[in-house]
């Protein structure tokens, strides 16, 4: 073939070399999401990547529906809190809690792949798509576990989340002052007030099925990194990058490992509630123990898939720290009802009894979430952490100045122990809202390096690639071709991307087509229907 037939053949479309790669962004209110996504952008343009971002919490507007003159642009509080509010009604008033996911595959659809508007399925094939094939699109920012579903069902492999940590007292300064530069007028306390629920509202909006959940959102990351050092946040998004792109001689961290294997050490847990995993390591990253929250059983350690006798909870039926809990309130509203400080027919609301009122009747709303809902006293199960530290001293393995890794946040039961044993850090990945760890331990215990001055155990939020991709991102890599020479070029790493060619593609209108539906259901196309506050 000649140099001219060469030039004149045409690049390859979209449907024929399908590179697209798909980011979510999950963040807390607050964090410095600019930063983060102009040094992704850099990171991708060196992989000669073209990076557009689709920001959620903007395209609300978008929808004709919204009346927008109730979505204020300043000032800051008032911008945030009508967008939450707005995002909160579409979901509920649609029924899908991934509805402003939808709505912003719906844009990418319309203002990049067709701009003319999307085509009906049978329609695919006859009117390609219009964008570069070498586009990372960037899904920011990212409220509800159920929109990281869609996405991970509409993108498969192609999609990668990344979760960006903020010390929470760095995030609420920087939204104060974003508040108080606005309004010159206003306190710096009422500012940091306002900042302080805004914050609540989006890491968990109690009592609203269709909020935010920002906490829930952020387990599920692939990626984890912290905006609270620039320098580092571009350091980690630029190894993310490689590795996404296949780099083979980028290995896992020490922290990596560690976590790696208390995610391994979770699932073996037949726990009714959540499955914990914990390992515990030297400072060289050697594993010294590993723990998982199990029934404990006679000889040491706890049950096993297979053993001879299996008194896991699961064989009894129901959880019997639920149960526990249920009694203890039942007995308190019960003591109440015989002083007649409380009226019987208004507690037991047609119940049979106080207990069964506090499991599915009237009281549900006032047992749930209260103190002692949350009492992790009557458990069966010892907790990951509490494990790993008995499986080192049955061992005899001293676990001084280690660092153990925990893949929840460690409750204050196991924080005291912790402690006592002389563990030097830990770092977790998952919140805990029920541990009372820092409020009982604060002498003893530092959050993000925060150490007293008389000494303590750091507690450090993951930073680095999770199990979810953990596997992908370090093994089966070729490193060397049959010369013996290192194979990996750079010019030519590109994502490791499935086989199917545009299936995702019509995925994406599968979904976008379902919230249309829902949408024309109620008006919401027409610009005469309102939908409130």
């Amino acid at each position: 073939m000649s140099q001219d037939e060469n030039e004149a053949k045409p690049s390859p479309t979209l449907l024929e070399e399908s590179t697209e790669i798909f980011i979510g962004i999950v963040a807390p209110t607050g964090t410095d999401t600019d930063l983060l996504c102009k040094s992704l952008s850099v990171a991708l343009s060196k992989k000669d990547y073209e990076c557009e971002e689709i920001r959620l919490s903007g395209l609300i507007g978008d929808v004709p529906a919204f009346d927008e003159a109730k979505l204020p642009s300043h000032p800051r509080d008032e911008y945030i809190k009508s967008r939450q509010n707005f995002g909160n009604n579409f979901r509920k008033l649609v029924s899908l809690k991934d509805a402003v996911a939808r709505w912003a595959i719906g844009h990418l659809l319309t203002k990049y792949r067709f701009p003319s508007g999307p085509p009906k399925p049978e329609d695919f094939l006859t009117t390609p798509p219009t964008k570069s094939p070498r586009t990372a699109y960037v899904y920011r920012s990212l409220k509800t576990p159920e929109e990281v579903k869609l996405l991970r069902d509409v993108y498969r492999e192609r999609f990668y989340l990344i979760g960006v940590y903020t010390p929470r007292d760095f995030r609420i300064d920087r939204l104060a002052k974003e508040i108080s530069d606005e309004q010159y007028s206003i306190d710096p306390n009422e500012a940091r007030q306002l900042a302080e629920q805004i914050a609540d509202r989006d890491e968990y909006e109690r009592g609203n099925e269709y909020g935010q959940n920002v906490r829930k959102t952020y387990e599920l990351s692939d990626i984890f990194v912290d905006a609270s050092d620039p320098r580092k946040l571009v350091f980690d998004l630029s190894r993310f990058v490689e590795l996404m792109f296949g780099n083979p001689f980028i290995t896992p961290s020490r922290d990596e490992n560690g976590m790696f294997v208390a995610y391994a050490s979770a699932l073996r847990s037949a726990a009714l509630g959540r499955q914990v995993g914990a390992s515990i390591a030297t400072a060289d990253g050697d594993i010294l123990s590993t723990g998982t929250n199990e029934v404990p059983k006679y000889g040491g350690g706890a049950y096993w898939e297979g053993d001879d006798t299996d008194a896991r909870e699961f064989h009894r039926g129901t959880d019997t720290s639920d149960d526990a809990k249920v009694r203890v309130f039942a007995q308190v509203i019960d003591r109440l009802l015989k002083t007649g400080w409380l009226d019987d027919r208004a507690i037991r609301g047609g119940s049979d009894s106080i207990t069964e009122s506090t499991r599915s009747g009237p009281l549900r709303t006032i047992y749930e979430d209260s103190s002692i809902d949350n009492l992790i006293e009557f458990a069966r199960e010892v907790h990951a952490e509490m494990a790993a530290i008995i499986q080192a001293s049955k061992h005899g393995t001293s676990i001084k100045n280690s660092t153990l890794y925990a893949t929840t946040f460690p409750c204050h039961h196991c924080t005291r122990h912790i402690i006592g044993v002389g563990i030097k850090r830990v770092v977790y990945v998952s919140p805990y809202p029920k541990s009372l760890a820092f409020d009982l331990h604060s002498d003893s215990i530092g959050l993000t390096g925060r150490i007293p001055p008389s000494g303590g155990v750091t507690f450090d939020p993951f930073v680095g690639v999770s199990a979810n991709r953990y596997v992908e991102f370090f093994g089966g890599r070729v490193r060397k071709d049959k010369r013996g020479v290192v194979s990996h070029e750079e010019v030519e790493a590109r994502p490791n991307l499935p086989d199917e060619q545009f299936a995702y593609l019509l995925r994406e209108l599968a979904e976008y087509d379902q919230l249309r539906l829902r949408m024309e259901q109620h008006n919401l196309f027409d610009r005469q229907t309102k939908l409130q506050l």
